[in-house]
């Protein structure tokens, strides 16, 4: 409990890795009761600050209605501020919500150009 104390003091002193790592503690209720709206928060500050991996977070959030109301537009958004830094799973995410449609084809590209550097 001490060190998820130090990490919580360590993202509201403004650190964006620990913001990150607090809205995950909270989503998966694993450490803590699974808590969407302290996650949300959370990952809303990192993703500002530029965290692709709260912007993935958040765009899932949206695309799946998890605390917020669904909106493809704010899903769209945050997926592809993540995928502005090669963020695989915001990738894959973007090539699935454009099944059917001309931009899948560079999406999946994308994302299968990020997972060959892996």
């Amino acid at each position: 409990e001490l060190c998820i104390d130090l990490i919580k003091q360590t993202a509201d002193s403004g650190n964006v890795e620990a913001m990150f790592q607090v809205g995950f503690i909270y989503l998966t209720g694993k450490v803590f009761e699974k808590d969407l709206a302290v996650s949300f928060l959370y990952f809303k500050k990192a993703a500002i600050e530029g965290c692709e991996k709260s912007q993935a977070f958040l765009g899932d959030m949206y695309r799946n209605g998890y605390f917020v109301t669904k909106s493809l537009d704010q899903s769209l958004f945050y997926l592809k501020e993540a995928a502005k830094e090669a963020h695989g799973v915001a990738l894959q995410n973007l090539a699935y919500m454009h099944i059917g449609k001309r931009e899948q084809k560079y999406w999946t590209d994308r994302s299968q150009r990020v997972s060959k550097q892996l």
